[in-house]
């Protein structure tokens, strides 16, 4: 293999890992991005949202001093992954809660209130803080830095090193630059399990909220 022909292999493999690194950096930034809450005191406003935490509103039927026991209930029942759920603040239409222990997607902490919107719907505006779903987010962030550092520090090695190396077999070793790819994957694992454990989240407590009569009826 020639020198010039060694040089432009490891130029293309570098310039193809920039691209996927690209699209790694834009795939992360969309699945982390934390949408604004919206204001119970004027649901035309947003408030913004910090990291691991899930806020929005909805819909159910019943009155609001009803619907907060019942709530209460199916929180401490089905939402905490098994752990111990204890209330903070309680009043006759709105509850703040921590949860200790648990397992598998959960909140940690949450508040929901909720307003009256006449002939017996309710609106429950809520704001819950993820548990176990910042390990993902940081590992992301990580591998995305690792996979930048490879890629310069591999090209400067391979271009300075191993493609102008007097010896053919030795050049030929500018395919191990294609190694990177091993540094580029990681950020799409973990960032694409960050957003589906927020929307698995997020379902589970609009559910929740949505389905409250059926969830907090008697069991048979």
């Amino acid at each position: 293999m020639e020198i010039e022909t060694a040089r432009w292999i490891e130029i293309g493999i570098t310039a193809g890992g920039l691209a996927l690194w690209a699209a790694a950096l834009g795939f992360t930034l969309r699945s982390l991005r934390e949408p604004a809450m919206p204001d119970p005191e004027n649901p035309e406003r947003s408030l913004p949202l910090p990291a691991d935490t899930l806020a929005g509103r909805v819909e159910a039927a019943g009155r609001a001093d009803e619907l907060a026991p019942q709530l209460i209930e199916v929180f401490a029942r089905k939402l905490t992954g098994g752990g111990k759920f204890d209330l903070v603040e309680r009043g006759r239409s709105h509850f703040e809660f921590t949860t200790e222990g648990g397992f598998g997607p959960r909140f940690a902490s949450g508040r929901v209130e909720l307003r009256p919107l006449g002939a017996e719907r309710t609106e429950a505006f809520y704001r819950v803080r993820l548990a176990g779903a910042g390990g993902a987010r940081v590992m992301a962030w990580l591998f995305l830095a690792l996979g930048l550092t490879a890629i310069v520090c591999g090209a400067w090695l391979i271009l300075t090193q191993v493609a102008v190396h007097p010896n053919p077999a030795v050049r030929k070793q500018v395919f191990q630059g294609f190694q990177i790819v091993h540094f580029l994957w990681p950020p799409f694992l973990f960032a694409g399990r960050y957003r589906r454990l927020r929307q698995f989240a997020r379902s589970s407590i609009e559910g929740a909220i949505h389905n409250l009569r059926f969830l907090a009826a008697p069991r048979g």
